[in-house]
Protein backbone atom coordinates (compact mmCIF):
# COMPACT_ATOMS: atom_id res chain seq x y z
CA UNK A 1 0.00 0.00 0.00
CA UNK A 2 1.55 3.55 -1.08
CA UNK A 3 1.20 6.77 0.85
CA UNK A 4 2.47 10.12 0.75
CA UNK A 5 3.99 11.37 -2.75
CA UNK A 6 3.62 10.61 -6.11
CA UNK A 7 4.89 11.94 -9.28
CA UNK A 8 4.58 11.55 -12.78
CA UNK A 9 7.62 11.10 -14.76
CA UNK A 10 7.81 11.71 -18.50
CA UNK A 11 10.74 10.22 -20.08
CA UNK A 12 12.30 11.40 -23.24
CA UNK A 13 15.26 9.71 -25.28
CA UNK A 14 17.87 11.69 -26.44
CA UNK A 15 18.92 9.03 -28.36
CA UNK A 16 18.24 5.66 -29.23
CA UNK A 17 17.28 3.14 -26.47
CA UNK A 18 18.77 -0.50 -25.73
CA UNK A 19 16.96 -3.10 -23.43
CA UNK A 20 17.77 -6.57 -24.18
CA UNK A 21 16.95 -9.76 -22.52
CA UNK A 22 18.87 -12.64 -21.72
CA UNK A 23 19.15 -13.94 -25.22
CA UNK A 24 23.03 -14.12 -26.07
CA UNK A 25 24.62 -11.11 -28.96
CA UNK A 26 26.79 -13.53 -31.58
CA UNK A 27 26.91 -13.57 -35.05
CA UNK A 28 23.91 -14.99 -36.39
CA UNK A 29 21.77 -14.24 -33.22
CA UNK A 30 20.97 -10.39 -33.35
CA UNK A 31 20.50 -8.51 -29.89
CA UNK A 32 16.41 -8.09 -29.59
CA UNK A 33 17.30 -4.50 -27.57
CA UNK A 34 14.22 -3.25 -28.96
CA UNK A 35 11.49 -4.64 -26.38
CA UNK A 36 9.29 -2.44 -24.50
CA UNK A 37 11.28 -2.16 -20.80
CA UNK A 38 10.17 -4.27 -18.10
CA UNK A 39 9.01 -2.37 -14.99
CA UNK A 40 12.59 -3.35 -12.77
CA UNK A 41 14.78 -1.56 -15.94
CA UNK A 42 13.53 1.64 -15.08
CA UNK A 43 12.96 1.31 -11.26
CA UNK A 44 16.75 -0.05 -11.52
CA UNK A 45 17.59 3.21 -13.54
CA UNK A 46 16.15 5.92 -10.70
CA UNK A 47 17.42 3.75 -7.64
CA UNK A 48 20.72 3.86 -9.41
CA UNK A 49 19.89 8.15 -9.65
CA UNK A 50 18.60 8.41 -6.38
CA UNK A 51 21.81 9.33 -4.60
CA UNK A 52 22.61 12.16 -6.30
CA UNK A 53 19.31 14.05 -5.22
CA UNK A 54 20.67 14.10 -1.80
CA UNK A 55 24.00 15.47 -2.94
CA UNK A 56 26.81 15.19 0.21
CA UNK A 57 23.78 15.09 2.68
CA UNK A 58 22.84 12.10 4.60
CA UNK A 59 19.67 10.46 3.34
CA UNK A 60 16.85 11.11 5.37
CA UNK A 61 13.48 9.12 6.71
CA UNK A 62 14.11 4.71 6.38
CA UNK A 63 17.05 5.22 4.02
CA UNK A 64 20.13 3.07 5.32
CA UNK A 65 23.71 2.86 4.08
CA UNK A 66 24.81 -0.42 2.00
CA UNK A 67 26.25 -2.86 3.66
CA UNK A 68 30.01 -4.48 3.40
CA UNK A 69 31.31 -7.50 4.88
CA UNK A 70 34.65 -7.47 6.88
CA UNK A 71 36.20 -10.68 7.67
CA UNK A 72 32.69 -12.34 7.33
CA UNK A 73 31.31 -9.98 9.28
CA UNK A 74 27.79 -7.39 8.31
CA UNK A 75 28.89 -3.92 8.64
CA UNK A 76 27.32 -0.84 7.85
CA UNK A 77 29.41 1.01 5.56
CA UNK A 78 29.20 4.55 6.76
CA UNK A 79 31.56 6.25 4.22
CA UNK A 80 29.87 5.59 0.80
CA UNK A 81 27.77 8.08 0.21
CA UNK A 82 25.11 6.15 -2.01
CA UNK A 83 22.06 5.26 -0.03
CA UNK A 84 19.33 2.47 -0.49
CA UNK A 85 16.07 3.90 -0.47
CA UNK A 86 13.85 1.42 0.95
CA UNK A 87 10.68 3.72 1.11
CA UNK A 88 10.93 4.04 -2.69
CA UNK A 89 8.30 3.11 -5.44
CA UNK A 90 7.93 3.23 -8.99
CA UNK A 91 5.23 1.80 -12.06
CA UNK A 92 5.79 1.76 -15.11
CA UNK A 93 6.84 2.15 -18.12
CA UNK A 94 3.95 2.61 -20.23
CA UNK A 95 3.85 4.29 -23.57
CA UNK A 96 2.91 8.48 -22.99
CA UNK A 97 1.59 10.07 -26.27
CA UNK A 98 2.19 13.89 -26.07
CA UNK A 99 0.80 14.61 -29.41
CA UNK A 100 -1.56 12.77 -32.03
CA UNK A 101 0.02 11.81 -35.17
CA UNK A 102 -0.47 15.40 -37.15
CA UNK A 103 2.18 16.96 -34.31
CA UNK A 104 -1.10 18.47 -31.83
CA UNK A 105 -0.36 18.47 -28.49
CA UNK A 106 -2.33 16.42 -26.37
CA UNK A 107 -2.90 17.80 -22.65
CA UNK A 108 -2.92 15.51 -20.21
CA UNK A 109 -0.71 12.90 -22.23
CA UNK A 110 -2.04 10.28 -23.63
CA UNK A 111 -1.34 6.43 -21.80
CA UNK A 112 -1.70 3.81 -23.55
CA UNK A 113 -1.66 0.31 -21.83
CA UNK A 114 -1.29 -3.52 -22.73
CA UNK A 115 -4.55 -4.72 -24.35
CA UNK A 116 -6.35 -7.44 -22.52
CA UNK A 117 -5.62 -10.94 -24.08
CA UNK A 118 -9.63 -11.43 -24.19
CA UNK A 119 -9.95 -8.68 -26.98
CA UNK A 120 -8.83 -9.27 -30.53
CA UNK A 121 -11.06 -6.96 -32.35
CA UNK A 122 -9.17 -4.26 -34.27
CA UNK A 123 -10.00 -1.38 -33.23
CA UNK A 124 -12.93 -1.70 -31.45
CA UNK A 125 -12.49 -3.03 -27.11
CA UNK A 126 -15.47 -6.23 -27.83
CA UNK A 127 -14.75 -9.00 -25.54
CA UNK A 128 -14.03 -12.27 -27.90
CA UNK A 129 -12.86 -14.77 -26.04
CA UNK A 130 -15.06 -16.17 -22.93
CA UNK A 131 -15.22 -19.54 -20.93
CA UNK A 132 -17.04 -22.11 -21.98
CA UNK A 133 -19.15 -24.82 -19.90
CA UNK A 134 -17.05 -27.76 -20.33
CA UNK A 135 -18.92 -31.13 -21.77
CA UNK A 136 -19.13 -32.57 -18.54
CA UNK A 137 -22.45 -30.14 -17.83
CA UNK A 138 -24.02 -31.49 -20.89
CA UNK A 139 -23.55 -35.28 -20.60
CA UNK A 140 -22.75 -37.24 -17.41
CA UNK A 141 -21.51 -39.93 -19.03
CA UNK A 142 -18.50 -37.76 -19.91
CA UNK A 143 -15.10 -37.03 -17.95
CA UNK A 144 -13.59 -34.36 -19.22
CA UNK A 145 -10.20 -34.37 -17.18
CA UNK A 146 -9.89 -37.74 -18.62
CA UNK A 147 -8.73 -35.75 -22.26
CA UNK A 148 -8.51 -32.19 -21.55
CA UNK A 149 -4.95 -30.72 -20.68
CA UNK A 150 -6.77 -28.26 -18.14
CA UNK A 151 -5.32 -27.66 -14.99
CA UNK A 152 -7.15 -29.61 -12.16
CA UNK A 153 -7.87 -27.03 -10.27
CA UNK A 154 -9.68 -24.89 -13.19
CA UNK A 155 -13.54 -25.52 -14.56
CA UNK A 156 -13.77 -24.10 -17.46
CA UNK A 157 -11.73 -23.57 -20.52
CA UNK A 158 -11.48 -20.38 -22.42
CA UNK A 159 -12.27 -19.92 -26.09
CA UNK A 160 -12.61 -17.59 -28.79
CA UNK A 161 -15.65 -16.57 -30.93
CA UNK A 162 -13.69 -15.31 -33.57
CA UNK A 163 -12.48 -17.33 -36.79
CA UNK A 164 -9.11 -18.89 -36.84
CA UNK A 165 -6.15 -16.85 -38.24
CA UNK A 166 -3.28 -16.68 -38.48
CA UNK A 167 -1.85 -13.75 -36.81
CA UNK A 168 -3.99 -11.61 -34.62
CA UNK A 169 -4.62 -8.25 -36.09
CA UNK A 170 -5.65 -6.69 -32.56
CA UNK A 171 -3.42 -3.74 -32.08
CA UNK A 172 -1.25 -4.40 -28.78
CA UNK A 173 -1.96 -0.43 -27.04
CA UNK A 174 -5.67 1.01 -26.03
CA UNK A 175 -5.95 3.93 -24.24
CA UNK A 176 -6.99 3.96 -20.62
CA UNK A 177 -10.61 5.32 -21.72
CA UNK A 178 -10.52 2.23 -23.99
CA UNK A 179 -9.57 -0.10 -21.04
CA UNK A 180 -12.29 1.83 -18.83
CA UNK A 181 -15.11 1.13 -21.73
CA UNK A 182 -13.90 -2.59 -21.96
CA UNK A 183 -14.41 -3.10 -17.94
CA UNK A 184 -18.02 -1.78 -18.33
CA UNK A 185 -17.31 2.22 -16.59
CA UNK A 186 -19.16 3.28 -19.60
CA UNK A 187 -17.04 5.57 -21.00
CA UNK A 188 -17.17 6.27 -24.96
CA UNK A 189 -14.59 5.01 -27.50
CA UNK A 190 -14.39 7.90 -30.12
CA UNK A 191 -12.39 7.41 -32.32
CA UNK A 192 -9.04 5.16 -33.39
CA UNK A 193 -6.40 7.41 -31.83
CA UNK A 194 -7.42 4.85 -28.83
CA UNK A 195 -6.00 2.53 -30.37
CA UNK A 196 -2.12 2.07 -31.20
CA UNK A 197 0.62 -0.37 -32.50
CA UNK A 198 4.27 -0.64 -31.59
CA UNK A 199 4.70 1.40 -34.86
CA UNK A 200 2.35 4.13 -34.19
CA UNK A 201 5.06 5.78 -31.59
CA UNK A 202 8.31 3.48 -31.71
CA UNK A 203 10.66 2.25 -34.05
CA UNK A 204 13.16 -0.53 -33.90
CA UNK A 205 16.78 0.11 -35.55
CA UNK A 206 19.54 -2.37 -36.16
CA UNK A 207 23.28 -1.23 -35.76
CA UNK A 208 26.42 -3.00 -35.96
CA UNK A 209 28.81 -3.15 -33.39
CA UNK A 210 32.08 -4.83 -31.94
CA UNK A 211 32.02 -7.34 -29.02
CA UNK A 212 34.60 -6.25 -26.18
CA UNK A 213 36.80 -8.25 -24.02
CA UNK A 214 35.84 -8.74 -20.59
CA UNK A 215 39.24 -9.42 -19.30
CA UNK A 216 41.48 -7.31 -21.47
CA UNK A 217 38.53 -4.36 -21.47
CA UNK A 218 39.71 -4.11 -25.14
CA UNK A 219 37.71 -4.49 -28.53
CA UNK A 220 37.73 -8.80 -29.59
CA UNK A 221 39.05 -8.82 -33.01
CA UNK A 222 37.03 -9.73 -35.50
CA UNK A 223 33.89 -10.15 -33.68
CA UNK A 224 31.03 -8.64 -34.52
CA UNK A 225 27.58 -8.22 -33.39
CA UNK A 226 24.07 -6.95 -35.04
CA UNK A 227 21.67 -5.45 -32.21
CA UNK A 228 18.04 -3.66 -32.79
CA UNK A 229 17.70 -0.76 -30.56
CA UNK A 230 14.56 0.75 -29.73
CA UNK A 231 14.02 4.85 -31.47
CA UNK A 232 10.38 6.82 -29.51
CA UNK A 233 9.49 9.13 -32.23
CA UNK A 234 8.82 12.84 -31.31
CA UNK A 235 5.25 12.37 -29.84
CA UNK A 236 5.65 9.82 -27.74
CA UNK A 237 7.32 9.58 -24.00
CA UNK A 238 8.08 6.48 -21.17
CA UNK A 239 5.23 7.80 -18.73
CA UNK A 240 5.54 6.19 -15.09
CA UNK A 241 4.55 6.82 -11.84
CA UNK A 242 6.59 7.04 -8.92
CA UNK A 243 6.99 8.00 -5.34
CA UNK A 244 8.29 7.57 -1.65
CA UNK A 245 6.62 7.78 1.90
CA UNK A 246 6.59 11.02 3.49
CA UNK A 247 9.29 9.71 6.14
CA UNK A 248 11.82 9.58 3.62
CA UNK A 249 11.58 12.88 2.76
CA UNK A 250 10.85 13.58 -1.66
CA UNK A 251 14.20 12.30 -3.43
CA UNK A 252 12.25 12.68 -6.34
CA UNK A 253 12.07 16.29 -6.52
CA UNK A 254 15.51 17.19 -5.83
CA UNK A 255 16.76 14.77 -8.29
CA UNK A 256 14.34 16.05 -10.85
CA UNK A 257 13.62 20.06 -10.01
CA UNK A 258 11.08 21.39 -12.01
CA UNK A 259 12.98 25.03 -12.11
CA UNK A 260 16.17 23.36 -14.65
CA UNK A 261 16.07 20.59 -16.97
CA UNK A 262 16.76 17.17 -15.56
CA UNK A 263 18.44 13.66 -17.19
CA UNK A 264 18.68 10.16 -15.90
CA UNK A 265 20.49 7.44 -17.40
CA UNK A 266 18.52 4.36 -18.63
CA UNK A 267 18.84 0.73 -19.87
CA UNK A 268 21.78 -1.10 -21.48
CA UNK A 269 24.55 1.23 -22.08
CA UNK A 270 23.29 4.00 -20.23
CA UNK A 271 21.39 6.00 -22.60
CA UNK A 272 20.33 9.30 -21.69
CA UNK A 273 16.93 10.23 -21.13
CA UNK A 274 15.72 13.96 -20.38
CA UNK A 275 12.74 13.99 -17.30
CA UNK A 276 9.52 15.73 -16.88
CA UNK A 277 8.03 15.71 -13.22
CA UNK A 278 4.37 16.51 -12.26
CA UNK A 279 3.46 15.96 -8.80
CA UNK A 280 0.06 14.12 -8.90
CA UNK A 281 -0.17 13.75 -5.08
CA UNK A 282 -4.11 13.81 -4.66
CA UNK A 283 -5.18 13.67 -7.87
CA UNK A 284 -6.30 10.60 -10.10
CA UNK A 285 -3.71 8.49 -11.65
CA UNK A 286 -3.91 8.03 -15.31
CA UNK A 287 -4.58 4.21 -14.82
CA UNK A 288 -7.54 2.45 -15.52
CA UNK A 289 -9.93 2.17 -13.01
CA UNK A 290 -11.46 -1.51 -12.38
CA UNK A 291 -15.32 -2.17 -11.14
CA UNK A 292 -16.00 -3.10 -7.69
CA UNK A 293 -19.96 -3.87 -7.33
CA UNK A 294 -21.10 -7.05 -8.56
CA UNK A 295 -24.40 -8.37 -8.66
CA UNK A 296 -25.38 -12.17 -8.56
CA UNK A 297 -26.89 -13.50 -11.69
CA UNK A 298 -29.84 -16.04 -11.99
CA UNK A 299 -27.03 -18.51 -10.68
CA UNK A 300 -26.67 -16.90 -7.16
CA UNK A 301 -23.32 -15.92 -8.17
CA UNK A 302 -20.99 -13.41 -8.87
CA UNK A 303 -18.27 -13.48 -11.63
CA UNK A 304 -15.11 -11.20 -11.44
CA UNK A 305 -12.47 -10.93 -14.31
CA UNK A 306 -8.87 -9.65 -13.48
CA UNK A 307 -7.02 -8.72 -16.04
CA UNK A 308 -3.15 -7.76 -15.62
CA UNK A 309 -1.96 -3.73 -16.32
CA UNK A 310 1.78 -4.71 -15.60
CA UNK A 311 3.50 -8.63 -15.42
CA UNK A 312 3.65 -10.51 -12.36
CA UNK A 313 5.91 -12.79 -10.52
CA UNK A 314 4.62 -16.03 -9.05
CA UNK A 315 7.37 -18.02 -8.00
CA UNK A 316 7.59 -21.83 -7.09
CA UNK A 317 7.50 -22.23 -3.21
CA UNK A 318 9.17 -25.05 -2.10
CA UNK A 319 8.15 -27.53 0.94
CA UNK A 320 11.58 -28.86 1.54
CA UNK A 321 15.12 -27.70 1.35
CA UNK A 322 17.95 -28.96 -0.30
CA UNK A 323 18.25 -31.65 1.97
CA UNK A 324 15.36 -32.75 1.99
CA UNK A 325 14.47 -31.26 5.03
CA UNK A 326 10.96 -30.15 5.92
CA UNK A 327 10.35 -26.36 5.60
CA UNK A 328 8.34 -24.48 8.15
CA UNK A 329 6.89 -20.84 8.52
CA UNK A 330 8.22 -18.54 12.04
CA UNK A 331 4.71 -20.13 13.01
CA UNK A 332 6.10 -23.32 13.08
CA UNK A 333 3.58 -24.54 10.67
CA UNK A 334 4.57 -26.57 7.81
CA UNK A 335 5.09 -24.82 4.18
CA UNK A 336 2.64 -25.73 1.45
CA UNK A 337 4.34 -26.84 -1.80
CA UNK A 338 3.05 -24.19 -4.95
CA UNK A 339 4.06 -24.36 -8.16
CA UNK A 340 3.93 -20.71 -8.71
CA UNK A 341 4.37 -19.66 -12.98
CA UNK A 342 1.02 -18.88 -14.14
CA UNK A 343 -0.77 -19.32 -11.20
CA UNK A 344 -0.83 -16.68 -7.84
CA UNK A 345 1.08 -17.79 -4.99
CA UNK A 346 -2.36 -16.52 -3.25
CA UNK A 347 -4.27 -19.38 -4.92
CA UNK A 348 -4.51 -22.80 -3.69
CA UNK A 349 -2.78 -25.24 -6.22
CA UNK A 350 -4.30 -27.98 -4.28
CA UNK A 351 -6.98 -28.78 -1.13
CA UNK A 352 -5.27 -26.40 1.92
CA UNK A 353 -6.19 -25.92 5.68
CA UNK A 354 -5.74 -22.49 6.53
CA UNK A 355 -6.45 -21.72 10.10
CA UNK A 356 -8.78 -24.74 10.29
CA UNK A 357 -10.68 -23.72 7.04
CA UNK A 358 -10.54 -26.22 4.32
CA UNK A 359 -9.77 -24.25 1.18
CA UNK A 360 -10.18 -26.23 -1.67
CA UNK A 361 -8.08 -26.32 -5.06
CA UNK A 362 -8.12 -22.91 -7.05
CA UNK A 363 -9.54 -21.37 -3.76
CA UNK A 364 -8.42 -17.56 -2.90
CA UNK A 365 -5.96 -17.38 0.42
CA UNK A 366 -6.48 -13.27 0.33
CA UNK A 367 -7.80 -12.12 3.07
CA UNK A 368 -10.72 -8.79 3.35
CA UNK A 369 -8.82 -7.39 6.26
CA UNK A 370 -5.42 -7.01 7.67
CA UNK A 371 -3.54 -10.18 8.90
CA UNK A 372 -3.33 -11.14 12.47
CA UNK A 373 0.05 -9.67 13.39
CA UNK A 374 -0.69 -6.21 11.75
CA UNK A 375 -4.63 -6.28 13.08
CA UNK A 376 -2.84 -6.91 16.83
CA UNK A 377 -0.20 -4.12 16.32
CA UNK A 378 -2.57 -1.15 14.73
CA UNK A 379 -5.44 -3.03 17.18
CA UNK A 380 -7.78 -3.64 14.51
CA UNK A 381 -9.62 -6.73 14.10
CA UNK A 382 -8.26 -9.34 11.50
CA UNK A 383 -9.32 -10.09 8.13
CA UNK A 384 -11.23 -13.62 6.82
CA UNK A 385 -10.22 -15.37 3.56
CA UNK A 386 -12.43 -14.28 0.81
CA UNK A 387 -14.50 -16.75 -0.16
CA UNK A 388 -13.76 -17.19 -3.73
CA UNK A 389 -12.51 -19.39 -6.10
CA UNK A 390 -10.39 -19.38 -9.49
CA UNK A 391 -12.52 -21.03 -12.46
CA UNK A 392 -10.50 -20.61 -15.60
CA UNK A 393 -7.34 -18.08 -17.61
CA UNK A 394 -6.24 -16.87 -20.39
CA UNK A 395 -2.63 -16.63 -20.00
CA UNK A 396 -0.39 -15.48 -22.51
CA UNK A 397 3.83 -17.10 -23.63
CA UNK A 398 5.63 -16.01 -19.84
CA UNK A 399 8.02 -12.61 -20.33
CA UNK A 400 12.23 -13.42 -19.03
CA UNK A 401 12.79 -11.42 -16.37
CA UNK A 402 16.64 -11.04 -15.91
CA UNK A 403 20.01 -9.09 -15.67
CA UNK A 404 23.51 -8.40 -15.20
CA UNK A 405 25.29 -7.45 -12.14
CA UNK A 406 28.51 -5.02 -12.77
CA UNK A 407 29.74 -5.40 -9.30
CA UNK A 408 34.26 -4.92 -8.01
CA UNK A 409 35.83 -5.96 -5.43
CA UNK A 410 33.97 -3.96 -2.63
CA UNK A 411 30.60 -5.64 -2.88
CA UNK A 412 28.86 -8.36 -1.12
CA UNK A 413 30.52 -11.30 -2.20
CA UNK A 414 27.13 -13.02 -1.92
CA UNK A 415 25.73 -11.12 -5.10
CA UNK A 416 28.96 -11.25 -7.03
CA UNK A 417 29.07 -9.51 -10.57
CA UNK A 418 27.75 -11.53 -13.46
CA UNK A 419 24.22 -12.98 -14.68
CA UNK A 420 21.40 -12.19 -12.00
CA UNK A 421 18.45 -14.91 -11.53
CA UNK A 422 16.17 -15.61 -14.02
CA UNK A 423 12.47 -15.60 -13.93
CA UNK A 424 9.68 -16.17 -16.18
CA UNK A 425 6.78 -13.29 -15.40
CA UNK A 426 3.08 -13.60 -16.59
CA UNK A 427 2.85 -11.06 -18.64
CA UNK A 428 0.70 -8.00 -18.72
CA UNK A 429 -3.37 -8.42 -20.31
CA UNK A 430 -3.71 -12.35 -18.63
CA UNK A 431 -6.77 -12.66 -17.42
CA UNK A 432 -8.01 -14.76 -14.47
CA UNK A 433 -11.90 -14.99 -13.67
CA UNK A 434 -13.24 -15.86 -10.34
CA UNK A 435 -16.69 -17.14 -8.87
CA UNK A 436 -18.28 -16.77 -5.78
CA UNK A 437 -21.41 -17.79 -4.39
CA UNK A 438 -23.89 -18.24 -1.72
CA UNK A 439 -25.39 -15.77 0.50
CA UNK A 440 -22.51 -13.67 0.81
CA UNK A 441 -21.57 -13.62 -2.76
CA UNK A 442 -21.82 -10.05 -3.77
CA UNK A 443 -20.29 -9.19 -0.41
CA UNK A 444 -17.31 -11.91 -1.25
CA UNK A 445 -16.85 -10.65 -5.00
CA UNK A 446 -16.76 -6.62 -3.59
CA UNK A 447 -13.78 -7.68 -1.56
CA UNK A 448 -11.90 -9.62 -4.19
CA UNK A 449 -12.13 -6.21 -6.42
CA UNK A 450 -10.72 -4.61 -3.74
CA UNK A 451 -8.07 -6.54 -2.97
CA UNK A 452 -6.90 -7.06 -6.69
CA UNK A 453 -7.78 -3.78 -7.93
CA UNK A 454 -4.68 -1.77 -7.79
CA UNK A 455 -6.49 0.98 -6.22
CA UNK A 456 -8.68 -0.94 -3.74
CA UNK A 457 -11.56 0.53 -2.52
CA UNK A 458 -9.98 3.80 -3.19
CA UNK A 459 -10.75 6.55 -6.07
CA UNK A 460 -7.71 6.01 -7.86
CA UNK A 461 -5.51 8.50 -6.14
CA UNK A 462 -3.15 5.85 -4.50
CA UNK A 463 -1.75 2.62 -5.68
CA UNK A 464 -2.92 0.06 -3.11
CA UNK A 465 -2.26 -3.02 -4.28
CA UNK A 466 0.41 -4.93 -6.00
CA UNK A 467 -0.66 -8.52 -6.48
CA UNK A 468 2.92 -10.25 -7.94
CA UNK A 469 4.88 -11.90 -5.12
CA UNK A 470 8.52 -10.27 -6.45
CA UNK A 471 9.10 -6.92 -7.34
CA UNK A 472 5.93 -5.54 -6.21
CA UNK A 473 7.30 -2.19 -5.22
CA UNK A 474 9.04 -1.88 -8.78
CA UNK A 475 5.35 -2.01 -10.34
CA UNK A 476 4.81 -5.94 -10.92
CA UNK A 477 1.20 -7.15 -10.20
CA UNK A 478 -1.43 -4.43 -10.92
CA UNK A 479 -4.29 -5.37 -12.35
CA UNK A 480 -8.39 -4.14 -12.79
CA UNK A 481 -11.15 -6.02 -12.31
CA UNK A 482 -14.55 -6.33 -14.11
CA UNK A 483 -17.28 -8.77 -14.76
CA UNK A 484 -17.47 -11.99 -17.30
CA UNK A 485 -20.43 -14.13 -18.84
CA UNK A 486 -19.96 -17.14 -20.60
CA UNK A 487 -19.82 -18.04 -24.22
CA UNK A 488 -22.64 -18.29 -25.90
Amino acid sequence: MNSGLVHQILLQPADLLFFRDGRPMTAGLPGPGAAWPLPHVINAALHAALPRGFGNQPAVGRSHPPVRRVDGKRVLDTDKKKRHFTDFWSVGPFPALVADKKGRPLSPPHWLFPRPLDIQEKGNVTVTSRPACLPRERDRDLNWPDFSSLPALLSYAVANQRPPEKEAAAEPWISASAFEHYLGNGEVVSDSGHFCSHTDFCDAEPQIGIALDSTAQTTAEHEFYSAHYLRLHDRARLGLLAGNSPAGGDALVELFPSSTPATILVGGQQRLCHAERTDVTGHPLPLPRGLSGFAPDADGKCRVKWVLLTPALWPRIADEDAEGNRVFTKDGRPVILHPGGWLPNWIAAEETNLKGETVPPGGVLLLDGPGKDKARRKRLTPGKRIAARLVAALVPKPVVVTGWALGDASDDPDRPAGAKSTHLAVSAGAVYYFETEGPRAAEDAKALACALNWHGDSDGTAIRNRRSTLCGEKGFGLGVCSEWTFHA
